[in-house]
């Protein structure tokens, strides 16, 4: 633990018990507000983590795991209320990703529901498209805000409320700051409304399970409804644990992970083993299917050379441009390859694709169309490279450490670099050198005997999950 992590989670601590007075229908809203979103912009904070003293006690994430343990345990019901036979409800934010296959062999429309948490009056292409897909395979589909309703007169209390609380706070360094506090009544405002939306959905329908992607945002609030109502909740591992401030504190019945380095992450964390089952992600069970296109297609489409090897970069936006450049200078030097690029946002435009004309863009092809075609990929600390392991591809891993970094690819080693430089040798030996080659596969099958030992039928783990803790 460094002074960096531990002096977050005390002020994430603090913060909870500070506001915890803030009541809205039975639930301590400073536990349901996402406090990461209050200091995002607040930059002289994040500057300091590592070098301010705290004066108060420290303490660590497992403390702040253990706190909400405790307090979703006073909302639990005295007597079970399950609703045994009712629908499995799916909240469908943009990380939730279930492909068609997964609802068309194991949730029928009969036995689910989803929830879309857009707006259906103001809703982006993104949300249009999101509707789209489960109206073309037949999944029944609200949208939460057809559950909204006036908090008028609760919300201008606790608006007071909260202003008498800024003022008692006002020698706070964090609490007094302008941006945080106007955060806080923005979140506030959110989160009341979607207890109001969640509760009235719960009440409304008969629900056996939810099934969330994240236990940020509308994920907690769903969370911490359901446990009140006595129906569990699933929490599908959306991507993997590279940032602890994103997956903790855990607030689901069941987390649903990939592998046993997030179970023994967990119980480190102060998790109880109870809630939390390997299964993987449903949404890999894709990469192990026939690929769309050949190889002599997919060289055709994105303009390659079909005779040589083939590098594929996961890359982020601009971010570490500078180490890219020294990385593709590397390689274009000393091998014979295609080198192809994909962004995270899907950047058809990236800065690298203008600087180095040799580099290819992936366009729009779905990333399981492209990994059965290239032979090394090279990316940042990405759960991409994690499916490209899957699916048997040799990983190298473009490390810059966050300073609350879980140590996810550490065992990669020496897979895993800093160095540009260093990383693009590795990438060079892994094409010429057969004994390399033979050692660098020998430590992603170990990886991967760790990290995610079981490679397809994540969806019927899913469904088997549900079953088990509907009949509890």
């Amino acid at each position: 633990m460094n002074r960096y992590t531990q002096n977050y989670w005390t002020i994430f601590l603090h913060y909870v018990k500070d506001f915890e007075s803030l009541q809205y229908k039975g639930y301590a809203l400073s536990y349901l507000i996402h406090f990461p979103s209050l200091i995002r912009k607040h930059q002289t904070l994040w500057s300091q983590l590592d070098t301010v003293h705290l004066t108060e006690k420290s303490v660590d994430a497992k403390d702040v795991q253990e706190t909400y343990n405790q307090y979703l345990q006073t909302l639990q019901p005295k007597k079970s209320v399950k609703q045994k036979q009712g629908k499995v409800a799916i909240i469908a934010d943009r990380l939730i990703r279930l492909p068609k296959k997964i609802f068309t062999d194991h949730f029928p429309s009969q036995q689910t529901m989803v929830i879309i948490t857009s707006n259906s009056d103001d809703k982006s292409k993104l949300e249009r498209d999101n509707a789209a897909f489960y109206e073309n395979i037949g999944i029944p589909f609200q949208y939460l805000s057809d559950y909204k309703q006036s908090v008028k007169g609760p919300r201008n209390q606790l608006m007071l409320q909260l202003s008498n609380l800024f003022e008692k706070y006002k020698k706070h360094p964090i609490y007094q700051d302008e941006m945080f506090q106007k955060m806080f009544r923005v979140k506030l405002d959110a989160t009341i409304h979607l207890i109001e939306m969640v509760e009235k959905m719960a009440d409304s329908k008969s629900i056996s399970c939810f099934v969330i992607s994240s236990p940020n945002h509308y994920g907690r609030v769903v969370a911490f409804v359901a446990a009140k109502k006595g129906i569990p909740t699933v929490c599908l591992q959306h991507g993997i644990i590279g940032n602890e401030f994103g997956y903790i504190p855990k607030v689901a019945t069941v987390d649903a992970v990939y592998g046993q380095f997030e179970v023994d992450w967990y119980l480190r964390k102060g998790a109880i083993k109870s809630s939390l089952a390997i299964i993987g992600h449903p949404r890999f069970d894709l990469a192990f299917s026939k690929p769309t296109y050949s190889r002599t297609h997919f060289s055709k489409l994105l303009g390659i050379d079909r005779k040589k090897k083939t590098v594929l970069l996961i890359v982020r936006e601009e971010r570490h441009l500078i180490k890219w450049q020294q990385l593709v200078n590397k390689i274009s030097k000393h091998a014979d390859v295609n080198i192809i690029l994909r962004d995270f946002e899907n950047n058809q435009a990236h800065s690298l694709l203008a600087k180095y004309p040799f580099i290819r863009s992936t366009k729009s092809l779905e990333l399981y169309d492209i990994l059965p075609n290239v032979d090394a990929v090279v990316s940042y600390a990405s759960t991409v490279a994690l499916e490209a392991m899957l699916v048997g591809k040799p990983v190298f891993i473009m490390h810059s450490r966050l300073k609350s970094y879980s140590g996810y690819y550490d065992s990669l080693a020496p897979l895993v670099q800093k160095d540009p430089v260093i990383l693009a040798k590795q990438v060079i030996a892994y094409f010429i050198n057969e004994k390399y080659r033979q050692q660098a596969d020998k430590v992603r099958e170990k990886f991967l005997s760790y990290s995610y030992p079981n490679k397809a039928a994540s969806g019927l783990k899913l469904k088997n999950l549900i079953l088990r803790l509907v009949k509890e």
